[in-house]
């Protein structure tokens, strides 16, 4: 699913202008800061009723109605239809209330971030909620125009002809690009509508997607040359990019790295101008930056490894692995399993692992569990594995052998001596990892840390090796 970086209107309860629409009396101890503490605490059913039970007693209230949509917008989220019949009750009632300033600024509010969500039987409605609020935004408002805008083509694209609909997303994105260029829109709202472009033709428009995309980390980079630039712009700045990072890792993994290393060296130079306080802020995020980059280069040396030559096991000792396979990791379907007998991770996946086994070990499959010496012993009184010095191999093989039968696997074993290079000829970083290799001795997938996903992708790979 992607996510898209949104640049979320909101509204001031504490502007003057929504004090003319309330009673000073009789006030109502319901906030928005209260709401989400118990939305942190999981107590939203409670507030609810607390809330509801206010509107009865003062329907009109700007302030309880403003929390009663971020009341809707959460249940959007979280309970689809739910929400869906709150929201759309809310802008009747909004809709049934004398106009005013803070009646058309909070219902603006309330359609575009109702709208943010990407629900093809909800376009067309929603569709209708953008056009009806398009007359309450006051001239000039650029940013609310643009942002409506975008949501608009964003959701007829998930209902009308794309084709069509992308003619029309480029004609808006080159007025947006031009705007931006005047200074009459944040580099923001490019960035933003950019990622809905994205999230909409990156099947079929992928060339366009990056061209866009790339006007917006442009002008971000001009941005960001200014005397001065406002914590806020950073924050959206940092959301835009980790949000482009994470969602073209899988299919784009050197662009990945790209982003986050452009992101981390614009940080860079904005930390200088920055007060200390926020600077050092900002160093922590720098320094997670540099984590993901740090994964995202072992996975792209993972992913250069597809389609070369499987690294033979150098200096293994074996249980129930064949001589020939031994010798080379050639002319069997082979399935490394990288584990460790002391790691819960690991041990959890082994009943998985079985179940991959039992599957294809008919049709030529072998699984190998891959580990280190660590001079596991199993004793099977206490069906306990503790770690001692000065194991002799063949015990260590036995135990584990007697280890993985325990917790449901019957996978062959292969240790490594502690100074082996297998692992970093693997690129494995952390256990478990599984390695699949075809019967032709060639690297067809690695799958760093498990799930079931990544066990599918796996059994999917192996129907086809077997298939051939």
């Amino acid at each position: 699913m992607s996510l898209i970086v949104w640049i979320t209107l909101t509204v001031n309860f504490n502007d003057p202008s929504y004090g003319q629409e309330q009673s000073s009396e009789n006030k109502i101890p319901l906030t928005n800061e209260e709401f989400q503490k118990r939305v942190k605490s999981k107590q939203i059913g409670p507030f609810i009723t607390e809330l509801d039970l206010a509107l009865a007693k003062s329907p009109n209230d700007i302030s309880l109605l403003g929390i009663e949509l971020q009341v809707s917008q959460h249940l959007l989220i979280h309970q689809r239809d739910t929400g869906v019949e709150r929201i759309r009750n809310w802008i009747q009632k909004l809709n049934q209330l004398p106009r005013s300033a803070a009646i058309d600024k909070l219902l603006v509010a309330g359609v575009f971030n109702a709208t943010i969500v990407q629900d093809p039987k909800l376009a067309k409605e929603f569709i209708g909620w953008i056009d009806s609020v398009t007359s309450r935004i006051p001239p000039g408002e650029n940013i609310t125009q643009t942002n409506l805008q975008g949501n608009r083509l964003s959701l007829q694209g998930l209902i009308e002809n794309r084709d069509q609909v992308e003619v029309q997303f480029n004609q808006f994105f080159t007025g947006l690009e031009q705007l931006v260029v005047d200074q009459k829109l944040p580099v923001a709202v490019m960035a933003s509508q950019a990622m809905r472009y994205k999230s909409l033709f990156w099947d079929t428009h992928r060339d366009e997607s990056m061209k866009k995309i790339m006007l917006a980390r442009r002008a971000y980079a001009n941005f960001l040359k200014q005397p001065v630039v406002s914590p806020t712009d950073v924050l959206v700045y940092i959301q835009f990019m980790t949000t482009l990072a994470s969602e073209i890792s899988k299919d784009l993994p050197k662009e990945s790295y790209q982003v986050l290393n452009e992101l981390k060296e614009q940080l860079q130079f904005v930390q200088t101008k920055l007060p200390e306080e926020q600077s050092k802020g900002l160093q922590a995020t720098i320094s997670n930056i540099e984590q993901g980059l740090k994964q995202l280069a072992m996975a792209i040396r993972q992913l250069d490894l597809i389609g070369t030559k499987a690294p033979p096991l150098i200096e293994a000792k074996y249980k129930d692995v064949p001589t020939d396979v031994q010798k080379q990791l050639e002319g069997k379907i082979v399935l490394l399993a990288f584990w460790a007998a002391w790691s819960q991770p690991c041990l959890k996946s082994l009943d998985r692992i079985e179940q991959t086994r039992k599957e294809f070990q008919d049709q030529g499959l072998l699984v190998i569990g891959v580990t280190k010496s660590y001079g596991m012993v199993w004793d099977e009184s206490s069906k306990n594995a503790t770690r001692q010095s000065d194991v002799p191999i063949d015990s260590e093989l036995d135990s584990l052998v007697s280890i993985a039968q325990h917790h449901g696997s019957q996978l062959s074993i292969a240790i490594l001596p502690e100074a082996s290079n297998v692992y970093d000829a693997y690129e494995v970083s952390g256990i478990p990892q599984l390695v699949l290799i075809g019967s032709d001795g060639l690297i067809k997938l690695i799958k760093p840390g498990l799930n079931e996903n990544q066990f599918k992708a796996i059994d999917d790979e192996i129907r086809k090796l077997v298939n051939q």
